[in-house]
């Protein structure tokens, strides 16, 4: 608030992101006041690739995406807003230098030959935030192609052109010159699921849940799940919105409530495809990746909910990005769409259902 009160909008017309607990600089705020030693003795402010990274091939540097996470960058001119820096006290050199991801910024040091088993010399790129090389592995390279990552948070992106103009998207860019990826997320997907197994299923495997649940007919016999457990984001934005099971009866088993869970989570994430569509974002394509895209019930829910084919891509997660980032860095092959989609499949593209 306090932040808020002193830079108004002027934090999203030089950040394109909104001021909220997620973002880096709060963060700082609150270590400066509640943690001063901590504050007294900082030298430098990394994130935990780049502190991993520094460690194994020495460069104190951060990548251009991974810097406008601090909402203290400006990602339109690349480069650290400094009024917003000076406000929060930080010295010079504190912040790190920024680089394009696909910068070979150092090689492996002779220690971290000996920490990681690479050859010592390795090229090192800067690289890049997992959402980023999840968008990029997935396949999303053109504009009107989405992704909907069925992890801890249900998070959902659309590379566009341009930043959205809309506050409560997030705004990020892409690897790929001249893209972006807005998105927005539902608070509680995966998480959801792996909260059910604590309290309902804590001998079995999310295989077995997932099976279970198969059994169960679309519509789970009229009960539905709300899966707000801690608030939620998109459309919503209410951290003291609360879950629950509505429409339960003593006909209802483990398996319906299982089903639920998965139907609810859907649902909450098409609540989010629907607020960026409202808001001019053009869905053509829409990849599913995370975890929960390895259930095929789940994915099949996803598809019927959203009404629309779904692509699953060969690499879900963001260690299949990297390695494409790393290639582009080294110079393998060019930082282009043309030629990453040689690199990337897609393993099964689900159709919706038709249900009476």
């Amino acid at each position: 608030k306090d932040l808020l009160d002193r830079w108004g909008d002027q934090i999203y017309r030089k950040t394109r992101n909104t001021m909220h607990s997620l973002w880096s600089w709060p963060q700082l705020e609150w270590i400066k006041k509640n943690e001063p030693d901590v504050w007294r003795n900082m030298t430098k402010i990394l994130f935990q690739k780049d502190y991993v990274r520094n460690v194994i091939a020495p460069s104190p540097i951060t990548d251009h995406i991974d810097a406008e996470g601090t909402l203290l960058y400006d990602p339109v001119k690349n480069q650290w807003i400094e009024e917003f820096v000076t406000h929060l006290g930080l010295e010079d050199g504190v912040l790190p230098e920024t680089v394009a991801s696909t910068e070979v910024v150092s090689k492996i040091s002779p220690e971290g030959a000996r920490l990681t088993g690479l050859p010592e010399g390795t090229k090192v790129i800067a690289g890049a935030s997992d959402t980023v090389a999840e968008v990029l592995g997935a396949g999303a390279l053109h504009p009107g192609q989405g992704t909907v990552k069925l992890a801890s948070i249900g998070r959902i992106t659309c590379v566009t052109r341009a930043p959205s103009d809309v506050p409560y998207l997030l705004n990020y860019r892409h690897v790929l010159d001249d893209l972006w990826y807005p998105g927005t997320a539902s608070k509680y997907a995966t998480s959801s699921f792996r909260w059910l197994k604590d309290i309902m299923w804590p001998e079995s495997t999310y295989e077995e849940m997932s099976e279970a649940a198969c059994l169960v007919p679309p519509g789970c016999d009229g009960m539905l799940f709300l899966p707000h457990l801690e608030g939620e984001w998109a459309p919503i934005w209410d951290d003291k919105y609360r879950a629950g099971f509505i429409g339960a009866t003593v006909r209802h088993k483990r398996p319906h409530f299982t089903r639920a869970v998965m139907e609810g989570v859907a649902f909450a994430i098409r609540a989010g495809v629907e607020y960026m569509r409202d808001n001019g974002i053009r869905f053509d394509q829409i990849r599913l990746i995370g975890r929960g895209s390895t259930s095929d019930l789940w994915a099949q829910i996803m598809t019927d909910v959203l009404n629309c084919q779904i692509h699953i891509p060969s690499g879900t997660d963001a260690a299949f990005g990297s390695a494409l980032l790393t290639g582009m860095g080294v110079g393998l092959y060019p930082a282009e769409s043309e030629y990453l989609s040689e690199f990337i499949k897609v393993r099964e593209i689900k159709k919706p259902r038709k249900h009476t």
